[in-house]
This record gives C-alpha cells, structure tokens and sequence, in this order.
C-alpha cells in the first residue's frame, strides 16, 4: 500500500535527521534526570548527617538504632563534611553526639547529650530528630533503671556482682531488640481515597517523557504548514491517499522512534525494579497514549495556519495537557472541574496506568476516538482547502 511505502520512507529520514535524534535523546535524558530527582527527592529529605565525638559504648549504640529506622538514611562523617553538605541540601539535619556522651548517660545526665544543627530551608528536621532523641531517652532510662537496682541492692546489703550486672543488660538488650512486650491487634483499614501521585524512578521518568513528547509530535506536523496546502492537496491526490492518511503516513514514523525512546526509558529507569507484567503494562499504556496524542497533533496541525502559529500553540498545549492529566504535577482536590476535564485526554488514561489504577477499556476508546477525529478533521480540511485553491 502506498501509505506503508510513505511510512518507511519517512522512517528512514527521520532515523537520517540529527534533529529528530537529538529531539528523542534529549527528552530521554531529561525524562530519565528529573525521574531520578524526584523520586528520591523525599528520601533526601529524611536524611540525617551524624558526628559522632564520643568514642563510649552508648554512643555507637545510638548510631546503630538510627540506622536501623527504615524511613531515615543516615551519613556518618566529620562536622566540616556534615556543615557542607546541610548548606547543600543533601541532608535535613546535622545531630553531633558530643564527647562524655556514654560517661553523662551512665551517670543519669539528660543534658547537653548532643547538639542539633538545622538550616532555614530544612521541612522535615524535626520528622528526622525525633528517633534520635527517642533512643536518647530510652538509654537513659535504661542506665537509670540499672543504677536505681543496684543502688537499691547496695542499700539491703543484697550482694550481686559482674554477671549479675551482664544479665541484667542483656535482658533489656533483648527487650530492645524484640520490641514491646505488650502486643496489640493490628487492623487494617483499606484507603478508599485513591492517591493519584505517581511515584518510582521508573514511572516518574514515563510521565515526564510521555509529556515531552507530545510536544515533539505536535511540532512533527510542521510540514503540513510549511508547504502550501494546495501542494499538499494535491500531493496527497497524487499518492491516492486522503489527507488524513498522507498525515498518518508521515507521522507514524515520528511516534515510532518515540515508542522507541520510551523502551529506553523504561529500560533505564526500571533496571531490576520491574517484573515484567509491570514492564508490559507500562509499554502498553504509553502506545495507547501515543496513539490519542497523534489524533491530537494532527487536530492541532490542520488548523494551524503557519508555522509560528502552530510553534507558539505547541508548548502551551503540551503543558495544559501534561498538568491536567496529572503526568507532571498532581491535579489538586479541589479543581474538580480540571478533573472533568481531563477525562477527555489519553494522558489522563495514562497516569491511570502508572499509578497502577489503569481502565484499559476507556484508555484504548478515549486514544481512537482522538485519533478518528484527528484523522476525519484533517480529510475534512483538506477538502475544503484543495477547493479553495482549485
């Protein structure tokens, strides 16, 4: 067929343009770079940088406690590195355990323990200072307990010696480790307010590629414009093609070095963290989604009247659609009137998808339904403009 011939012809200039490629290697990249940063950006949050100056027992057990708390990474290092990096963001808070540490506890001393620095910008401090000084107060209490013992042993002349004082530690390790001995039900209560914030490497990076390329084949339907529409006309009547068709067939090689791009994304980003049912599902999602946005850029092509009109037109379409689909910044509670609107879009049907919640059914008919209407208003124009110009 003559529209499959257009197809691998226009393939293989687009594979031979150095823009095309550079267009595609930079919106991987990019994707691939804020997918990472944002990701871990919470996890940067909750990370503290510890000094340790006491070189006491008590003070190494203090580190390991908080390095065991799952939601908070720790750095250990000097107080010149910690100072440098909270002035660069790359920790929330410096906590010092200052010399005399141990010996203080041991003594039943609360005070002047450790020392706490924070920077103005710091969210989330206290959120990462608050185990340290729990663990704090539990050592302290323990010491306490073990001195108010045996100082009571020493007052009822009840003799006890180095073992007695290696139990008693032990237990209270061992109550430290166990946890609590009083044991509770847990219950369970399933969250019916569903979170529509996309979250992992792998999916942050598909919504912001997802996004970069819609603008990428908007922009991809610049030579409709860029030739005189009675050429165009007629050079589609020539191949025997509809407008509609000659579009597909020049554009359908743009979305599939997009698709392309896309399974370098994935890959990428998703490198050991996905199965392969997850894998899968995010390739299929963002072909049903590219499949919408090419309805959509050849909507946009056929009624831009040149090319300055459809470069203005492109970055302000791609970001409306990007925020109201939610792909790159979450649509808040209240705009329950974007959220209306999105339902129109494939890019909304697509972060149904990335976080996990897809309607595969209305995601296919919402991306052919875009694509038919792309598909008739460029036959449609096409039409009208050949006999204009007749």
């Amino acid at each position: 067929m003559k529209w499959q011939r257009l197809y691998k012809m226009e393939l293989l200039e687009s594979i031979k343009n150095k823009g095309t490629i550079i267009i595609i290697i930079l919106a991987i990249v990019t994707s691939l770079i804020i997918g990472n940063y944002k990701s871990t950006e919470g996890e940067r949050s909750l990370t503290v940088a510890l000094v340790n100056l006491d070189d006491g027992e008590l003070a190494e057990l203090l580190i390991e406690e908080i390095q065991s708390e799952t939601n908070i990474r720790t750095i250990i290092t000097n107080e010149e590195n910690a100072r440098d990096m909270l002035k660069s963001d790359d920790v929330e808070t410096i906590a010092i355990i200052n010399s005399g540490f141990t010996n203080e506890i041991e003594k039943g001393n609360y005070k002047g323990l450790i020392s706490v620095i924070n920077s103005t910008s710091s969210k989330y401090h206290a959120t990462v200072i608050e185990p340290l000084i729990n663990n704090i107060m539990v050592m302290w209490m323990e010491e306490k307990l073990l001195a108010d013992v045996f100082n009571l042993y020493d007052e009822y002349d009840i003799q006890y010696n180095e073992k007695d004082y290696i139990e008693y530690k032990d237990k209270i390790a061992e109550i430290r480790k166990e946890g609590a001995i009083i044991k509770v039900n847990n219950v369970i209560v399933k969250d019916t307010a569903k979170s529509s914030l996309i979250k992992g490497w792998p999916y942050i990076s598909s919504a912001w590629y997802a996004v970069m390329t819609l603008f990428y084949l908007i922009i991809s339907g610049s030579w409709v414009v860029e030739v005189s529409n009675f050429n165009l006309g007629l050079r589609a009547k020539r191949e025997g093609l509809t407008q509609g068709k000659l579009y597909f067939a020049m554009s359908a090689p743009k979305l599939t070095l997009v698709i392309c791009g896309y399974l370098a994304v994935l890959t990428i980003s998703g490198f050991g963290g996905l199965t392969i049912v997850e894998y899968l599902k995010a390739i299929l999602g963002f072909i049903i989604y590219s499949v919408g946005v090419l309805g959509i850029s050849m909507l946009i092509s056929s009624f831009s009247k040149s090319l300055t009109s459809l470069m203005i037109f492109a970055p302000f379409a791609t970001f409306l659609m990007g925020v109201l689909s939610g792909l790159i910044m979450d649509v808040p509670n209240w705009a329950y009137t974007f959220e209306q609107i999105s339902l129109i879009l494939p890019g909304r049907w697509y972060h149904e998808v990335l976080i996990n919640s897809a309607n595969w059914y209305i995601s296919i008919i919402c991306s052919l339904v875009w694509l038919f209407i792309g598909y008739k208003v460029s036959n449609i124009k096409g039409k009208k403009l050949t006999k204009e110009n007749i």
